[in-house]
């Protein structure tokens, strides 16, 4: 069935690998039916068991997505009523504006143009949080697409280093994640006088630091993240070796 391929190709590829542990057992070792029956229904059940732990994990990410995908709505709806406002409270301004001949009106578009200002910036604050929400979410698609796209490996061993791999690729990669453009810095890697990190495709256009607002002072290089990202260079290689090694490939 069409459902059931890459599980049979994997569930093939056991078998065949158990038929020759047995193919080269000692001639005198007899081997029963009943013994190839019972590691044949523990390679299913391991099987089963990842497949359950994939599954829960998929869940989680699109609980994830669905939860910011929700965030973007309320902040679009947010936009639009800021929006509608703003121009009502444009169009009010302009016509005291005509007006100005009376003191209270003139104070009273002072409060118009200062409530103005601070509608123009919560529009571009919301605008940029909707910017970063819809990164995170094709962030978090291409990690549901992948959850089950890896090989499920034979070797407990390969499996617990191929985990700690990418635990470990996966931690540095949130380190030297650039907080503006959400890419990971490639060096030269700068950073704020607070050590905050920032890439150089978006150092030039910015003035403070992003996450703690500390005006930059001049390029100053991160010589600890640009360690970091070597790091993270000789790690993927290593796993992208062991994958070779055992016959799969990255995803």
């Amino acid at each position: 069935m069409p459902g059931h391929g890459k599980g049979g190709k994997v569930l093939a590829k056991r078998g065949a690998s158990l038929n020759r542990v047995i193919a080269k057992a000692p001639p005198r070792a007899v081997v029963s039916d009943d013994y190839v029956e019972r590691i044949t229904e523990v390679v299913n059940e391991n099987a089963k068991e990842e497949i359950l732990e994939r599954k829960k994990l998929y869940d989680q990410l699109g609980k994830e997505k669905e939860g910011i995908e929700n965030k973007i709505r309320t902040q679009n709806l947010d936009v639009v009523s800021d929006t509608v406002e703003l121009q009502k409270n444009e169009e009010e301004k302009r016509f005291l504006e005509d007006m100005e001949c009376v003191e209270n009106l003139r104070l009273y578009l002072q409060r118009k143009s200062v409530k103005s200002q601070v509608l123009k910036q919560q529009i571009l604050q919301n605008q940029e949080e909707i910017g970063k929400s819809n990164q995170k979410v094709e962030k978090i698609k291409s990690q549901m697409n992948n959850v089950f796209m890896r090989k499920v490996s034979s070797d407990p061993e390969a499996d617990t280093l191929l985990s700690h791999l990418e635990k470990q690729i996966s931690q540095k990669t949130r380190e030297l994640e650039c907080p503006v453009c959400y890419e990971v810095c490639q060096p030269p890697i700068l950073r704020c006088p607070e050590f905050h990190l920032v890439c150089g495709q978006c150092w030039p256009r910015m003035r403070h630091c992003g996450e703690c607002r500390t005006p930059y002072g001049g390029q100053m290089r991160h010589r600890y993240a640009e360690r970091g990202h070597q790091e993270l260079q000789e790690l993927v290689k290593t796993r992208e070796e062991h994958l070779k090694k055992n016959g799969e490939t990255d995803v």
